[in-house]
């Protein structure tokens, strides 16, 4: 060791890249206009399959079939009941408030509208065969 080692000067330069965690404000914006666009278009679907196999109730004989009928005219009921939190959610995102709660909410509802999606499948799988 030099004595006069403590008063030597360096230079050192660093570069530092960070990777911020988390999706860009567009992606979540998009990923809720997506989620507003498809819970439209199931409301819609499920109302008018609704509608329209409640009217062709007198072709079904069997229980899964009544059934099925049933289960769309609830699954219409549930969609137009959530269609109030849909509208909520649209509302607050064109006003641009707290987008990444907006984004967490529209997350819990797609995984909920999923299910809804699937048991609506399932029926009109059921009730579909009848009528072909």
């Amino acid at each position: 060791m030099k004595s006069d080692q403590a008063r030597e000067k360096f230079t050192i330069k660093i570069e530092l890249d960070f990777y911020v965690a988390g999706v860009p404000w567009y992606k979540i914006e998009k990923y809720i206009y997506t989620f507003l666009e498809d819970f439209q278009k199931l409301s819609v679907q499920v109302s008018w399959d609704a509608k329209k196999y409640t009217a062709q109730a007198y072709k079904f004989s069997e229980w899964n079939q009544i059934q099925a009928v049933g289960s769309l005219q609830s699954l219409d009921t549930l969609l137009i009941q959530l269609s109030k939190d849909v509208i909520e959610l649209r509302k607050r995102l064109w006003e641009r408030e707290n987008i990444q709660e907006l984004y967490d909410i529209a997350i819990w509802y797609r995984e909920n509208i999923s299910r809804i999606e699937e048991l609506y499948d399932e029926k009109i799988e059921i009730l579909t065969k009848v009528s072909n």
